[in-house]
């Protein structure tokens, strides 16, 4: 008898944070943040330093003016609810949730939000956006929630408590992934940017060194690093 190699799945909710045009001239292509949170409000936290340092980066000689918002679940389906956005220099950083597939076989109703086991998920990227529709200028809330994540998780743990690395799983996931990418690639064109990205999932170490710009694509934040680093570190004079 011929034993199926795909482990048993199922799906869970996960966040990511966006950066798009808001109001003024420039409007800014959407870009995600290249991490995904288990919560919510996790997202919600890296959307506001976002922001201030996209503030800094503009006027780096003064303090950051962000505005809160709060705005409508995206999808409409996040059973979150709605969640605050910030608005800095013309943009908005925002979070929206993404249904992911898993490895686990365990009910997502019984499932403890950050009970999870894996430290990086297999992403398809379409334009910068994960579950992107091809449109470089596309509307807030139209990317596709599902079927764009794939993640694997272990149940087995050893007897200190740590997950066991399932390679079999990972690599599973990771086919998923580059399949879907291949079938998106098909429907959109090769004119359209698509990729399978590796994408860390948790919250980063910390905020207050400017590190977590680095999961940021190169054209959004990452060249504001050093500005950002050396506001802060005269702001501590």
């Amino acid at each position: 008898m011929e034993i199926d190699p795909i482990p048993p799945s199922s799906h869970r909710e996960l966040f990511v944070v966006q950066r798009c045009w808001h109001s003024g001239p420039h409007q800014y292509q959407p870009m995600d943040l290249m991490r995904l949170f288990v919560t919510q409000r996790d997202a919600e936290e890296a959307a506001y330093h976002s922001a201030h340092a996209w503030c800094r980066h503009h006027k780096p000689h003064e303090e950051p003016q962000v505005r809160t918002l709060l705005l409508p679940s995206y999808p409409a389906h996040n059973q979150s609810g709605s969640s605050y956005g910030f608005v800095a220099y013309g943009s908005l950083f925002w979070v929206r949730s993404l249904v992911a597939t898993t490895s686990s076989p365990v009910d997502p109703a019984l499932m403890d939000p950050r009970a999870l086991t894996a430290t990086e998920a297999y992403c398809v990227v379409t334009e910068g956006v994960i579950g992107g529709t091809g449109n470089r200028m596309s509307r807030r809330g139209t990317e596709v929630p599902h079927g764009r994540v794939f993640l694997a998780e272990s149940d087995t743990k050893t007897m200190q408590g740590f997950p066991v690395n399932n390679y079999a799983a990972q690599e599973v996931m990771r086919r998923r992934a580059l399949e879907v990418c291949h079938q998106v690639m098909a429907q959109l064109g090769a004119s359209i940017s698509n990729t399978v990205a590796t994408i860390p999932v948790g919250r980063p170490d910390e905020y207050t060194s400017g590190n977590f710009l680095k999961d940021w694509p190169p054209q959004v934040l990452q060249p504001s690093l050093q500005d950002n680093i050396e506001f802060d570190n005269m702001m501590k004079r």
